[in-house]
């Protein structure tokens, strides 16, 4: 019963970041095909031609097979595609056809290829680009991080907010089966393990936050979460940018690291592409996240 309620708030997660996908904008009653390509750059103004016009394309757009991209004159767009890793960018004016095994320009536009270093190949998957992240919501104390989501450290920082002053946090770690790792208490708002209490990997913990004022239980709030197997962490390590993979390899990295359920690492990563591009909805939206 236990492991059942602790897999209940992951699936919630889940649940959730699905409702919040962000997808290319199609005619009304059209059927959804799967994409071949995601937006991962944008500058300057494009266009998406679908059966009802034409809608301004937007970064982290979902592009089908057939797909038709206007751009202005000064317009970039970076698309990579999901099964071969290949990233494609276009300049205009012109357009750009984006076909089921890679895209042909037209009218003007420039385009170039961009093939994944060996052993780097972000594979992202088809059907939708879900953005991931929760936050327990509740009066009083509010568990932040990590919150059903998979940590790639073993010694994970734990935050929490809470407006009350005047308190104290009592902090408890358990696993799986209940057995406690790891108990203290603080009158602040985050935790870091100790080094001596190292995480195992691929394993599921719980953490709960007690909140108490002068020897009265005001509340507790809890959450659990995952920490990466082996073979994820050694992923994320191979698949992590360097400085020649730019823009839109970190914001290909970003989804990944969101379809692993590394939401906490994908959330610093959005943050650090919301800064330097505060006027995009789509960055903004994955960085309040």
């Amino acid at each position: 019963m236990f492991r059942r309620r602790l897999f209940a708030g992951a699936a919630l997660g889940a649940a959730l970041g699905a409702a919040l996908a962000l997808g290319a904008a199609l005619a009304p009653g059209a059927a959804h095909a799967e994409p071949v390509a995601i937006v991962t750059d944008l500058q300057g103004a494009a266009s998406l031609r679908s059966g009802a016009g034409a809608v301004p394309l937007a970064l982290l757009s979902e592009l089908e097979a057939g797909a038709q991209v206007s751009l202005a004159g000064g317009a970039r767009v970076t698309a990579l595609y999901l099964r071969s890793g290949d990233e494609y960018t276009a300049q205009g004016p012109g357009a750009v056809d984006f076909r089921a095994g890679r895209p042909e320009a037209s009218g003007g536009a420039t385009l170039s290829r961009r093939a994944p270093q060996q052993g780097r190949e972000i594979r992202i998957r088809p059907a939708s680009v879900a953005q991931g992240g929760l936050v327990v919501r509740s009066a009083g104390a509010r568990l932040v991080t990590p919150v059903a989501s998979t940590v790639l450290e073993t010694t994970p920082e734990f935050r929490w907010e809470d407006a009350r002053r005047n308190v104290r946090y009592r902090f408890s770690l358990t696993d799986a089966d209940g057995g406690a790792v790891y108990g203290a208490e603080t009158e602040a708002r985050a935790l870091r393990l100790p080094p001596s209490v190292a995480l195992k990997p691929g394993s599921l913990y719980r953490w709960e936050v007690s909140v108490r004022s002068n020897g009265d239980h005001l509340q507790s709030v809890r959450a659990t979460f995952r920490t990466a197997s082996e073979e994820v962490r050694a992923q994320a390590q191979a698949l992590r940018p360097d400085g020649a993979a730019g823009f839109s390899g970190r914001v290909a990295y970003a989804v990944w690291l969101d379809q692993a359920e590394l939401r906490d690492e994908a959330r610093r990563l959005w943050r650090e592409l919301a800064a330097e591009r505060p006027d995009d909805a789509a960055l903004r939206a994955r960085a309040a996240n």
